[in-house]
C-alpha cells in the first residue's frame, strides 16, 4: 500500500458516495458526511493488514469515537492497542459551508498535523479558485513543510459533482 493508492481509492469512494446520494436526491450535509465516512471506514478495515479509523461511529463500526480530525486512517503499534499511533495515513476535514473563512479554518487543522495524506473536502461556488487559494495558504504557511501531500475534493452544485486536485508542497 502506498499514498498514491490510498488517494485514488479515496477519490473513487467519494465519487461513488456522491453518485448514490445525488441519485437518491439526498442533500443533507450530515448524510453526505456519514456516507463518506462509512465508505472510508469499510475501505480501511478491508485492507490487509486492516488500518484503524478514528471518526464518529457509523454502521461499519459502532465503537468509534472522534479524534482531532473529522476522519483519520492510521496504523497502530499492534492490533491490541487501538489508541497507539505509529503512522497516520490520512487526516481529513470536511466543510460543507461554502464560506472561505469556514473552509480555511478547517484547512489550517490539516496544515498543523502530520499525515501521509491530508484530505480537504469542501463545497464552494468557485471550486477551482478555492483550491488555488488553499494551495496558496499551504505554500506560504511556515507550518506546512516541503513534501506535505494534500488531496482537495471540492463539490460544486453547478457541476453537480466533485473536482479533485492533488498537491504536494514544493
Amino acid at each position: 500500500m502506498n499514498t498514491n493508492d490510498i488517494e485514488q481509492n479515496i477519490s473513487q469512494l467519494i465519487v461513488e458516495a456522491s453518485l448514490r446520494l445525488t441519485d437518491n436526491r439526498i442533500h443533507s450535509n450530515a448524510a453526505w458526511t456519514d456516507a463518506i465516512f462509512l465508505a472510508l471506514t469499510n475501505f480501511a478495515y478491508k485492507l490487509n493488514p486492516p488500518l484503524w479509523v478514528w471518526t464518529k461511529k457509523n454502521a461499519a463500526d459502532t465503537t468509534l469515537n472522534g479524534f482531532l480530525y473529522d476522519f483519520t486512517i492510521r496504523e497502530g503499534a499492534n492490533t491490541e492497542d487501538r489508541n497507539k499511533i505509529d503512522k497516520v495515513w490520512v487526516a481529513m476535514e470536511i466543510e460543507w459551508k461554502s464560506g472561505w473563512d469556514e473552509i480555511r479554518y478547517d484547512f489550517y487543522k490539516l496544515i498543523l498535523g502530520r499525515s501521509m495524506l491530508r484530505v480537504m473536502i469542501f463545497q464552494s461556488r468557485h471550486v477551482e479558485q478555492t483550491i488555488s487559494d488553499l494551495v496558496e495558504v499551504l505554500e506560504t504557511n511556515s507550518m506546512s513543510i516541503c513534501g506535505d501531500r494534500y488531496l482537495f475534493a471540492g463539490w460544486s452544485d453547478k457541476k453537480n459533482g466533485f473536482t479533485f486536485k492533488s498537491h504536494t508542497k514544493g
